[in-house]
């Protein structure tokens, strides 16, 4: 009885170091040890205790706030890269020295000059350098647009480079705690576990997901409106191609029965989730306007 409560002891000793150790390493979950009682033996008329084990080592870890975590996690770097690139944009329209609105209204007054004075040539000439001025800044827009939507581009390949080889990543761990699992009749692997969840956590970042957990331990993770990431041991990977109608455009897709398939339109959440909804909802309408203004005023 004694040297099985030294020995449980020692488990539990062993374990507050490794906690101590690891205060702070990224993504480590506090563990603690499990106690069991023995069985009795009968002596005599009596039941006599025999001691305490170790029944488990498990980690100190709440499955749902986890989830609420990566959610959240999900949600803040989506608005920090929707906010970026915004910014951007907002900034480039309202500079006072390079933005639209000082040369239209320049360009407006100058007109108006020449409908007040129409046989003035100082007035004609002020105009001409005005339209001039604005035809330079609608084209100094149009690159800084096309700039902005090259930054676009970059940022949805590095997005999806980084979702396929966290995908990747977790298939290999999912292999790895079901095999530690079954060798050690069923104990959790621990370290394993968070070196897992923390990789899920930095796909939220990127992506957003919902996951289930199998009966032998591995995770599955889907995107978008349910498509399969990661089942069990093996990742699928996300694709970047070039829109067949607009080569300056970067799409995203998957395998399908015909080839590659674009899946933007069910991505949301995280990075590339917001990237994609920036370029559809704020960068793609804004160049389209200033398309249609340059072209009604040159109408």
């Amino acid at each position: 009885m004694g040297t099985s409560g030294l020995l449980s002891l020692q488990r539990a000793i062993n374990t507050t170091g490794h906690n101590i150790a690891n205060v702070n390493t990224e993504g480590y979950s506090r563990q603690r040890v499990n106690f069991d009682t023995l069985p009795p033996q009968l002596h005599g008329s009596h039941y006599m205790g025999t001691g305490v084990t170790t029944g488990s080592v498990e980690r100190v870890y709440n499955q749902y706030l986890a989830g609420e975590v990566r959610e959240r996690t999900s949600s803040q770097a989506g608005f920090e890269a929707f906010h970026q690139l915004s910014s951007r944009l907002d900034n480039l329209l309202a500079d006072p020295a390079v933005g639209l609105a000082p040369a239209l209204d320049d360009f407006f007054g100058a007109l108006q000059g020449v409908s007040n004075n129409p046989g003035s040539l100082p007035e004609r000439e002020a105009l001409l350098g005005e339209a001039q001025v604005l035809a330079d800044r609608f084209h100094y827009l149009h690159g800084n647009f096309s700039d902005l939507g090259a930054q676009v581009n970059a940022r949805i390949d590095s997005a999806v480079l980084d979702i396929n080889s966290l995908a990747r990543g977790i298939a290999d761990l999912n292999q790895q705690v079901v095999s530690a699992t079954a060798t050690s009749g069923g104990q959790p692997p621990n370290d394993l576990l968070d070196a897992r969840d923390q990789l899920i956590d930095e796909l939220s970042a990127r992506i957003g997901i919902a996951t289930t957990t199998e009966a032998n331990g591995a995770i599955n993770v889907m995107i978008g409106n349910g498509q399969s990431l990661v089942v069990g041991f093996t990742s699928s990977q996300l694709q970047t191609f070039t829109d067949p109608l607009d080569s300056n455009r970067t799409l995203v897709g998957g395998d399908g029965p015909g080839g590659i398939v674009d899946l933007g339109r069910f991505l949301g959440g995280g990075e590339l989730g917001a990237v994609l909804d920036f370029r559809q909802q704020v960068l793609e309408p804004a160049r389209n306007q200033l398309g249609l203004l340059a072209a009604g005023l040159a109408a």
